[in-house]
């Protein structure tokens, strides 16, 4: 390109071509020329670069995106590996304590879903090719590990704590109860202090209480010696169960006597009513299941039960039941706290449990209990007294529901299976199911006392004249017409074959005043 003319040989001059980037342009000048020679002229070839350049940038740009995208699944995949065996589980265990300190009787419900997802996990991937030779493989890696020839496969540590936090909620849960669930979690919500208060106000609430004892224990004690525990965990299985089926809880157990609440606070009308429905039908079919168990059936020809307490023996129980108010909270101090229910009213449902000893009952409950109770349910229970109980101001009325558990005929026995998590798993998830579906509105407690076997064949001696002719002897009675009351009862307490408990209590009682009612009778006396 010549920027300027030259006599004799160009006439023309041609701009240089400036609007090129110097790496859009290759430059060719002679290299053999004098300087000389060079000054005065010489050919210098440009090349125009840029078809070359806009490839290079676009190979260069793919490079580029291509690199980031190494780098972005680089950093995924890595970060996977964090998120998989650290943050996730990490954040499944804050959220589980955080869930457990809400309500740790949660803890139990986790447990069961962890493993139901595991069976699920187990069960879907059997039936696959792929599977199976895996777990041919894991079983060749199993015995090259007992023969000594690899490591023997562990959990991750983060799953095992996880495991860890639910099985600690679970043994809270199992440990405190229904009570303690807010003793637990008030202090597990109290962040400022890793310290426990067990110093709690208490909380007042309304509940039926009620008391099961088992009869004749002292003896047994020291007959059954180290095994009395057994015999315990043995009626404590059915007691529970069916507790826990009909929406109560076990609170406490004291020896020979268990404690059992249903928390009525947060219930309206309707469903109290059925709540105290529950709590009848559930003493009478834990009565029912002690006399036709098996495995308690065994103790009848214990020796040394028999020697003590006669032939005619039978593992028993008694109950007692009421309703009022009481204050549950926690009992002890900082070295030992105990969840628990406090108040008169416990005190009475205890002492009415007693007192089916002297009425020669199984099964008393105080008028709170029926009158909450619907029609067909109350015809059941048969009034038998008015007394004054240690623990109540005002008189309080005594309902017998008459169950003749001598009828009952001991069950077959099952045969013996293994226990393992799949078959508690199992039971706990249909216990579940079917105490969720006692709350259904198409369910009426009333009926279920008609459907059950057990009871039917307890209640079958009572019958309608039976409690006609005890209700005109308790009628005079209670109006102070003791020798009228003392022909009727005579007539009803040998009536069913068998002695009636609350008519020889009656005719007990009138015998002390000879038969002549004192002055001042208002039908009720001190128990």
């Amino acid at each position: 390109m010549l920027a300027q003319e030259v006599d004799g040989l160009v006439g023309y001059t041609v701009r240089c071509p400036t609007d090129l980037r110097p790496q859009e342009i290759a430059v060719f000048t002679p290299m053999l020329l004098s300087q000389a020679v060079f000054n005065q002229w010489h050919l210098e070839f440009f090349f125009d670069l840029r078809p070359l350049v806009r490839e290079q940038s676009i190979w260069n740009m793919g490079i580029t995106a291509f690199v980031c995208l190494v780098l972005c699944a680089s950093s995924l995949v890595l970060s996977n590996d964090a998120n998989v065996l650290v943050l996730h589980p990490v954040e499944n265990m804050v959220h589980k304590i955080n869930t457990i300190r809400d309500n740790p009787l949660i803890a139990v419900k986790m447990s069961e879903a962890l493993y139901e997802v595991e069976e699920a996990t187990k069960h879907k991937q059997r039936g696959s090719f792929k599977t199976q030779l895996q777990e041919r493989l894991e079983s060749w890696k199993l015995m090259r590990v007992f023969l000594g020839h690899g490591k023997k496969h562990e959990l991750l540590e983060t799953v095992v704590l996880e495991r860890t936090i639910i099985k600690l909620g679970s043994l809270l849960a199992l440990g405190f109860g229904e009570a303690g669930v807010k003793i637990v979690s008030a202090n597990m919500q109290c962040l400022e202090t890793a310290g426990v208060n067990a110093m709690i106000p208490g909380v007042k609430a309304q509940a039926i209480v009620g008391s099961a004892r088992i009869r004749h224990f002292n003896v047994a004690t020291e007959v059954l010696s180290g095994k009395v525990m057994k015999f315990v965990n043995q009626i404590a299985e059915i007691v529970h169960g069916i507790v826990n089926e009909f929406s109560g809880s076990v609170n406490k157990n004291k020896g020979d006597t268990f404690f059992v609440v249903w928390r009525a606070s947060d219930l309206d009308d309707a469903q109290l009513t059925k709540l105290a429905d529950m709590a009848l039908f559930a003493f009478a079919r834990i009565l029912g299941a002690v006399h036709q168990s098996p495995l308690l059936a065994t103790y009848r020809s214990h020796p040394g039960l028999q020697q003590r307490l006669g032939s005619h023996f039978r593992v028993d129980l008694g109950f007692g039941l009421h309703y009022g108010w009481v204050i549950e909270g926690a009992i002890g101090s900082e070295f030992k706290i105990d969840a628990s229910y406090l108040s008169p009213n416990v005190n009475i449902a205890e002492n009415i449990e007693h007192a089916t000893k002297i009425y020669g009952v199984s099964f008393l409950a105080s008028e709170s209990i029926v009158k909450l109770c619907t029609e067909n349910v109350a015809e059941m229970c048969r009034l038998v007294d008015c007394v004054i109980i240690k623990g109540s101001k005002a008189p309080l009325e005594l309902f017998s529901m008459d169950l003749v558990a001598s009828d009952l005929t001991v069950a077959e026995a099952k045969p013996k299976m293994q226990w393992g998590l799949r078959h508690k798993f199992r039971c706990r998830q249909q216990m579940e199911r079917q105490k969720e579906n006692k709350w259904n509105e198409a369910v009426h407690i009333a009926d279920l006392f008609e459907e059950s076997r057990d009871v039917a064949r307890m209640r079958k001696r009572i019958s309608t004249k039976f409690l006609q002719t005890f209700n005109m002897g308790y009628q005079n009675y209670s109006e102070g017409e003791w020798q009228v009351a003392k022909r009727f009862l005579e007539e009803t307490s040998i009536m069913l074959k068998i002695d009636d408990g609350p008519s020889k209590a009656l005719l007990s009682f009138m015998k002390t005043y000879n038969f002549e009612a004192p002055k001042g009778w208002h039908g009720v006396h001190d128990l």
